[in-house]
């Protein structure tokens, strides 16, 4: 386990970052391992879910899925590891909301602190907004430093683009700072019923 006050980030969304490069491609995905350290992968694969580890194995595989796909591959990233998350510790309560009624996105992002409070340690907080009907404003407070950077952001952007294969709806995400005002982020998203 990591020191106190150092930020940490659950093995479970560790193990499910690793599990969603395969929706890179299997070439993609190679050329993303061959640039994480091996030690790096040992420590996922041998942490349990409950577990925290160092938030430098995030965000190193956040740069190695940059640096090989770009930014659409960033968000497709996100998005899948979102998605396999759902398969694990967040599915018995989407699927909840999904069996009852066809949420918009703004139902499923209020959902995003206490996600985000329980993936991430020492890494900031969340607050949602919806400034209007069809709008969504996210903010990251507080954000640790290493989450500044833009191959984590784009992901972040992926992650709350999953909504939208969640729901009946289509939209955008949009990060609006990127570090360049402390530790504060900000994603617009825009969305309407398909």
């Amino acid at each position: 386990m990591a020191e106190t006050g150092e930020p940490l980030v659950r093995g479970s969304h560790l193990k499910e970052d690793l599990e969603a490069l395969a929706a890179l491609g299997a070439d993609v995905e190679a050329r993303v391992r061959l640039r994480l350290r091996a030690e790096s992968v040992a420590a996922i694969e041998e942490a349990t879910r409950i577990e925290y580890l160092p938030l430098a194995h995030n965000i190193a595989m956040a740069d190695a899925v940059f640096a090989e796909a770009g930014e659409g591959g960033s968000r497709l990233w996100g998005k899948s590891s979102l998605l396999a998350s759902i398969g694990g510790v967040f599915r018995p309560l989407f699927e909840g909301l999904t069996a009852l009624f066809n949420p918009a996105p703004t139902l499923l992002f209020k959902y995003i602190p206490k996600g985000w409070a329980v993936t991430y340690r020492e890494c900031g907080e969340f607050v949602v907004d919806q400034p209007r009907v069809g709008t969504t404003l996210l903010r990251g407070r507080g954000l640790a430093s290493e989450m500044l950077r833009p191959a984590f952001l784009f992901a972040v952007c992926g992650t709350f683009e999953a909504a939208f294969a969640l729901s009946r709806y289509e939209g955008t995400v949009r990060c609006l700072s990127t570090g360049r005002n402390g530790p504060d982020v900000e994603w617009l998203v825009d969305w309407r019923r398909l």
